[in-house]
């Protein structure tokens, strides 16, 4: 059995999103056989709501494991929020043994999901995306000093400033790297309390992951709409099947359309 896993946390919107996004994953025939999803999440209530509402397919290929607001709460004790998605990877990896394919809840699937998932078997890496060099992106966001006085602070994690930032929409890590989500957690708590930098977390990543070996990509086989909120909506259309208010949303949409074709 492969598993995803997706982090559905604070915000009940990312309980919407996710339902997007694994329509597009069981859509593909295989997957829906071999494929079981695990969601952390502290609003199963609202996943259970969509899923009864929608006669929401592939329910026995779902996992939900709850997350106790005291547990969310010591996961971002320290104030950055990003930092949810190291537990909650670290946790399955521990818990499930088992490799693992993280997949962030606004990602929609366009290809196959098992060359990744070969790719990890094979104990190599997946990340989403490459963005830029660490250098590039960190003195975008921050002083030349307060830079180097955290790179110096990471004891054997040192990052490289020649290292690639890549994001981390997607994840694929294979269970004997488990141990690798600790040393995540320390560098992205040190990264963040220097820097403040949002994306303390994908540089943990990112750094951690190059001193063991190469960074594959994933930005062939899924794409984010994080940015064009619309594209969700036009993923229920193509599946029949909306999510929160998106219905009369897209109601509202074609009837602009047909406004627009009339000349009205």
């Amino acid at each position: 059995m492969r598993y995803i896993i997706y982090s559905a946390l604070r915000n009940k919107e990312l309980a919407y999103e996710t339902l997007y996004s694994l329509l597009t994953v069981f859509a593909d025939k295989r997957a829906a056989k071999e494929i079981k999803a695990v969601i952390y999440t502290n609003h199963k209530d609202t996943f259970m709501k969509e899923i009864e509402k929608n006669d929401y397919p592939h329910l026995d290929k779902v996992i939900f494991e709850e997350v106790a607001d005291d547990t969310l709460a010591e996961w971002i004790s320290d104030g950055y929020v990003y930092i949810v998605k190291i537990h909650v990877i670290r946790d399955f990896l521990y818990k499930y043994k088992a490799n693992v394919l993280f997949i962030d809840s606004d990602m929609y699937i366009t290809g196959d999901l098992f060359t990744l998932f070969d790719l990890i078997e094979k104990s190599e890496f997946v990340m989403y995306t490459e963005r830029s060099s660490l250098i590039n992106q960190y003195l975008i966001k921050i002083k030349i000093f307060d830079l180097f006085r955290s790179f110096a602070a990471v004891d054997d994690n040192l990052t490289k400033l020649n290292y690639k930032h890549y994001l981390s929409g997607s994840l694929g890590i294979n269970r004997e790297y488990g141990y690798i989500t600790d040393d995540a957690i320390r560098l992205c708590k040190r990264l963040f309390r220097y820097t403040r930098a949002q994306e303390s977390e994908e540089t943990a990543f990112s750094s951690i992951i190059q001193n063991i070996g190469k960074v594959n990509t994933a930005d062939d086989v899924m794409q984010d709409y994080s940015t064009i909120q619309i594209k969700r909506i036009f993923i229920g259309f193509a599946f029949g099947m909306y999510f929160d208010s998106d219905k009369s949303r897209i109601t509202r949409l074609l009837d602009i359309s047909a406004w627009s074709f009339q000349g009205i």
